[in-house]
């Protein structure tokens, strides 16, 4: 997408209309687009197709709006494309019909008397622009889409639509930095009066939004457009909470001011070589900058038991429950949520590590410990960790954190990729070793066997025979002489 936005920088409105209308011939000959023209119903191409098709983006996902009964068209659509169909909003008409081929229709009911009327419903003029679908070349842009696309602004439809569904608050911003967009001052206004709406929403329609921004190689800009606008207090009243907490000497910031720039600050560690594998998936992106958003907000609870120098114990354990109910409130998958929690809840792991390495007394089951108990998100916790420590710039802070910090990764990595791969890979061991020398079926065996992969990661060369006589020994056996 990047190198067909870039190419648009000088581009006219008129460049970009000979584009969208050159582009138009190809997708009418779809199979998806035929049948359509065989069911002879008045629809239009709308929104984010049209708008991709202008900047020269292959859109996958293809919206269509009909003057009426897109559910019972969409149901005689998919059966008619091999398709699967999906009823998305009753009360809309919305249905969405999963393409054999790749990609998607979402087909509505027009939101208002005439297709200019729907377009005026739309978020921002970007996606209010539409074509007469199959056999219109007219294109209908009443908003004023494609000027301001050319002039890279982000303006709402209408005065109101912001108001009118709150999770546009967030569209706004992530279409912005989508598409490299400045945000007009009107819309910019109604989005952060809107935002406080946000609390009402459905957590999955959020994630939705929240997640596309949260996964961009660059956030900080964006981070801190959500902040100064109010939307994050919206979103996590756990981290409002935070603002006034205050902090030990180490610290520049309150709680809640850390917080926000502690993700901010993730964008540094991206050129990493260590951690980049793991922050190259956009995704994870989003979970580690979630987990960074909340990771110390177990500290007003902490509080309660802290000392005059404001030391918040077992804040992590805290912050972990709290970032749990943030999760469940967005309603992410189970298995992200937990990533996000155990992020939250190991991040002052990898700076007490790199201590212990930089003295000389890092023991090899420490390591493996945090390698086990973080499993590939490692490295996700390592640069959270590190955000945290950049973020970190009190009079008392350390100088020398950043540096252990990049020796504990190297140690990390080696281990990772050396020892506890071994260990994984050719177990030296199984249960039906140790059920042969007589323990019976239990939690032992576990341990047993744990005691074995843990001498293997520290002797990598240790052998199979060694590893029974090991076993032996642990039982109470007689050593085979």
């Amino acid at each position: 997408m990047q190198p067909a936005i870039l190419s648009r920088m000088d581009e006219t409105r008129d460049q970009l209309l000979t584009r969208l209308l050159a582009r138009l011939p190809a997708l009418r000959e779809t199979r998806w687009s035929r049948r359509i023209a065989a069911l002879q119903r008045p629809a239009w191409l709308v929104g984010g197709v049209v708008r991709d098709l202008a900047l020269g983006i292959d859109p996958l996902d293809i919206d269509l709006a009909l003057e009426k009964d897109s559910l019972a068209v969409g149901e005689k659509l998919a059966a008619a494309l091999s398709a699967r169909f999906v009823p998305l909003h009753e009360d809309f008409g919305s249905c969405r019909i999963v393409l054999p081929e790749g990609g998607q229709l979402d087909l509505t009911d027009l939101q208002g008397a005439t297709i200019e009327e729907d377009l005026a419903r739309r978020d921002l003029t970007i996606n209010a622009i539409a074509v007469r679908w199959p056999d219109g070349d007219a294109v209908i842009d009443p908003r004023g889409g494609l000027n301001d696309l050319a002039a890279h602004l982000a303006r709402r439809a209408a005065p109101g639509v912001i108001h009118r569904d709150a999770v546009r608050t967030l569209r706004v911003f992530r279409f912005a930095a989508a598409f490299d967009l400045a945000i007009d001052a009107d819309t910019l206004a109604e989005a952060r009066a809107a935002a406080p709406a946000l609390r009402a929403i459905p957590g999955e329609r959020i994630w939705t939004e929240l997640s596309q921004l949260l996964s961009r190689s660059t956030a900080a800009p964006w981070i801190t457009a959500l902040d100064v606008h109010g939307v994050l207090d919206a979103l996590f009243p756990e981290l409002a909470a935070c603002a006034g907490v205050q902090q030990p000497p180490l610290h520049h910031l309150d709680v809640r001011a850390h917080s926000v720039e502690t993700v901010r600050l993730l964008d540094s560690t991206m050129a990493d070589d260590i951690i980049a594998p793991a922050i190259a998936t956009p995704y994870s992106r989003a979970l580690v900058r979630l987990a960074a958003l909340l990771h110390d907000v177990g500290k007003p609870a902490a509080a309660a038991n802290g000392d005059a120098d404001c030391h918040y114990p077992e804040h992590q354990e805290l912050g972990a429950a709290a970032a749990d109910a943030a999760c469940r409130r967005l309603r992410l998958p189970n298995a992200d949520r937990r990533r996000v929690t155990t992020l939250v809840a190991a991040h002052m792991r990898p700076p007490q590590l790199a201590d212990y390495l930089a003295a000389g007394q890092l023991t090899p089951r420490a390591t493996r410990r945090f390698l086990l108990d973080l499993g590939d998100d490692w490295r996700l916790c390592v640069a959270l960790a590190r955000a945290d420590l950049l973020a970190t710039a009190g009079p008392l802070a350390p100088k020398d954190g950043e540096a252990k910090s990049r020796a504990l990764a190297r140690h990390l990595r080696d281990a990772a990729d050396n020892q506890l791969a071994i260990t994984k890979d050719r177990p030296l061991v199984t249960g039906r070793d140790v059920l042969a020398l007589g323990v019976p079926p239990g939690p032992e065996v576990g341990r047993l066997l744990e005691a074995v992969a843990q001498a293997q990661f520290e002797n990598p060369a240790l052998s199979r025979e060694e590893a029974l006589e090991l076993l032996r020994k642990k039982v109470g056996q007689p050593s085979i002489e």
